[in-house]
C-alpha cells in the first residue's frame, strides 16, 4: 500500500492517520501470535510460558487446546499431543487445522493408518491441497499397501510431472514393492528434473545395488559424493 502511487493522496490526511493509529488486535490476538511465532522456531518454553498465561484468562479456548499440542508436538511428545487433538477433532471434524496438526502427529508417532484417515478426511472436506495425496502415498507405503500407495503418487504426477519429491517417491514405493525395473525409470526422472541433490543419486544407487549392478551403482554413490563428499553411509556402498 505504502507503495502504491495513487496511495499518496491520502497518506498524509488527518483521517488516515488516525486510523492507522487504530490498535486492531486484541491482547489475546497478539500473544497468539507470539506463540505461533515461538514455535515456528522451536522456542518452546517462550510459547509455553505466554500460553500458561493466556490459558488462566480464556480456561476453554480450542484454539490455546490447538497451540497446546503444536507445541507437544514440536517437543516430539506425541502421545500427550493426540490426548489433547482426539476431543478437537471430534468436536469439530471440519477443522483443517486440527485435522492435519493429528495426520502430522499420529504419522510421526508411527499410527500411519490413523494419519491416512485424517488426510482422507482433510479431502473429503474439500480441503485443496494437492500434497496431500503424497502425504496419503507416505502413509500406505509405510503400511506396506504398495499399490495404493503408487495410486496416490500417480494422480499427483498427472497433476504435476515434473515434481522431485513425488518422483522420488514413486521410485521408493516400486522399490519398496521389488518392482526395481519401475523404480529406476522413477529415479532416472527425477535426476533428469534435479541433478543437484545427492540423495538423488543414492536412491538410484540403491537400487542399482539391490540388482547387484555394482558398476553401475559405484557410478552413482560417486555422483553423490562428488555432491556430498562428506557421506559416510555412500563411501560405505
Amino acid at each position: 500500500v505504502l507503495l502504491e502511487k495513487d496511495f499518496n493522496r491520502i497518506s498524509n490526511t488527518p483521517e488516515w492517520k488516525q486510523f492507522i493509529r487504530n490498535d486492531w488486535y486484541t491482547s489475546a490476538e497478539t500473544s497468539i501470535s507470539e506463540i505461533e511465532y515461538y514455535i515456528s522456531l522451536g522456542r518452546t518454553v517462550e510459547a509455553k510460558e505466554i500460553l500458561n498465561r493466556l490459558k488462566i484468562g480464556y480456561p476453554e479456548d480450542q484454539k490455546l487446546f490447538y497451540l497446546e499440542s503444536l507445541i507437544l508436538y514440536v517437543e516430539g511428545n506425541y502421545e500427550k499431543a493426540m490426548a489433547i487433538l482426539a476431543p478437537l477433532v471430534e468436536a469439530e471434524p471440519y477443522n483443517v487445522d486440527f485435522l492435519s496438526l493429528s495426520a502430522k502427529t499420529r504419522f510421526a508417532a508411527g499410527n500411519y493408518s490413523g494419519a491416512a484417515k485424517n488426510y482422507q478426511d482433510l479431502m473429503e472436506i474439500g480441503y485443496s491441497d494437492a500434497s496431500l495425496l503424497l502425504k496419503l502415498a507416505e502413509c500406505y507405503k509405510e503400511v506396506l499397501d504398495y499399490d495404493k500407495a503408487i495410486s496416490y503418487v500417480e494422480i499427483y504426477l498427472s497433476l504435476y510431472p515434473s515434481n522431485t519429491n513425488a518422483l522420488d517417491l514413486a521410485g521408493t514405493v516400486e522399490r519398496a514393492s521389488g518392482d526395481y525395473a519401475m523404480a529406476l525409470r522413477y529415479f532416472s526422472r527425477c535426476l533428469d528434473e534435479n541433478s543437484d541433490k545427492p540423495n538423488l543419486f543414492n536412491d538410484r544407487a540403491d537400487t542399482y545395488f539391490m540388482l547387484k549392478s555394482w558398476e553401475l551403482a559405484a557410478n552413482d554413490y560417486g555422483m553423490a559424493l562428488d555432491l556430498d563428499p562428506g557421506n559416510a553411509q555412500s563411501w560405505l556402498n
